[in-house]
């Protein structure tokens, strides 16, 4: 009888692919969010609590870094990505074989061969096989994002494989162009081990030396500039309301501005220009309200800012029907409660009713019950919202209070 006996030496063959995953919206509410590349948690913008992608917006680019090779590897990860629209924060990794980490690792932002690989990044993190990434492993690397656009989209790259490939690649000849390549470092071989090891390394290197790869995903931004121009109709005698064009209006400059959504919370606000002209940038679709407060309009006349005239609203425009249309109000003279003062601004955490126009949680120096006057409705589509003016007198009489706001002293 005659035996043959075949030995098969299998190489060891690296490999890598990256799967991007579909952008998210950070939640508006988190007690954390990553950093920068500085080292600062990112803050969100006004409207991260709301739905879709906006201008300031935290957006989560995440990655997942598959092991394609037949032997376990670590993979050297990037401290940085390439963003269009958008400032990129500090890199994590938040998964490891499908299962997320207890803690996010924060992938280091100064570059460094051992500092940024798995088995230095992932050393002593349990259920990580200290950053040993198995063959058809993988591991999930998230991209923070600040929004820096209010149209367009908003992309990132995790890794490049340029030149020798276009970008997004899998699984090309690893190339140094920078600190931006994600790529495979083989695990050191266990010393005296026979093959096996123990952890199924083979030993030596790579058949095909080391690997990279590259994706890239984007998300589109949405919202809409909702605009408008706060005046002074000095001449106004009375009766219905006026536009600015119609009778002339000047320009009310250093307005405070202020937007809420359709339940009366303060999203955001801003002043008004040399042009009395004021602009929220790229507001999510959906209702809102715009106002104006009060105190901040000061007369053009001369002294006016300093004597303390107070202003009385005559004129302003509807833009809550149809989206991107608006409408003249001629009847508003006074405010929405002439009898009443308008209260001051209100900042974060501000909440008005809708019902009553006054303030039921305080924010800013905007006091609970104090009464909000110049407001109007705003509902904001496909396209932008402009003209939503407001236009005030100083001498008007509304109510026969004794002092204050649209009194007769």
């Amino acid at each position: 009888t005659v035996s043959n006996i075949v030995t098969v030496k299998v190489a060891e063959v690296a490999g890598i692919s990256i799967t991007p995953q579909v952008p998210t919206d950070a939640p508006g509410n988190a007690a954390s969010y990553p950093n920068d590349a500085s080292g600062t948690q990112l803050v969100p913008g006004p409207y991260q609590s709301f739905a879709g992608i906006h201008l300031g917006d935290i957006v989560y680019f995440d990655f997942i870094i598959n092991n394609i090779g037949n032997d376990p590897t670590q993979f050297v990860i990037p401290n940085t990505a390439s963003v269009n629209n958008g400032t990129v924060g500090q890199l994590q990794i938040i998964e490891y074989g499908g299962t997320a980490l207890t803690n996010p690792v924060n992938v280091p932002t100064t570059f460094g061969l051992n500092t940024n690989s798995t088995g230095t990044l992932l050393n002593g993190v349990s259920g990580t096989n200290n950053g040993s990434i198995p063959a058809n492993g993988s591991i999930k690397v998230r991209v923070p994002v600040i929004v820096t656009s209010g149209t367009g989209t908003v992309s990132a790259q995790l890794g490049d494989t340029s030149p020798a490939a276009a970008n997004p690649a899998s699984n090309q000849p690893y190339q140094v162009t920078g600190t931006t390549d994600i790529y495979t470092r083989d695990n050191p071989s266990p010393a005296n081990a026979l093959p096996p090891a123990a952890d199924n390394e083979v030993i030596g290197t790579p058949a095909n030396g080391e690997r990279e790869a590259s994706a890239i995903a984007s998300v589109t931004i949405v919202g809409q500039n909702v605009s408008g121009n706060v005046f002074e109709d000095a001449n106004y005698g009375g009766g219905s309301g006026r536009s600015k064009t119609a009778y002339s209006g000047t320009n009310v400059v250093g307005a405070t501005v202020e937007l809420y959504d359709s339940f009366g919370k303060f999203v955001r606000s801003t002043t008004t220009d040399a042009s009395g002209d004021y602009t929220f940038p790229a507001v999510p679709v959906g209702d809102f309200y715009v106002r104006v407060v009060n105190n901040t309009v000061k007369s053009n006349r001369p002294g006016g800012i300093a004597t303390g005239l107070l202003p009385v609203q005559t004129f302003l425009t509807d833009a809550g029907v149809t989206a991107g249309t608006v409408s003249p109000v001629l009847d508003r003279v006074g405010g929405e409660t002439p009898s009443q003062s308008d209260t001051d601004a209100g900042a974060a955490g501000a909440i008005f009713s809708p019902t009553s126009k006054q303030f039921t949680t305080a924010g800013g120096t905007a006091a609970v019950n104090g009464y909000v006057q110049s407001l109007t409705k705003v509902k904001v589509g496909s396209v932008v919202v402009a003209g939503v003016d407001f236009g005030y007198n100083f001498d008007t009489i509304v109510n026969t209070n004794d002092s204050g706001q649209g009194s007769l002293r």
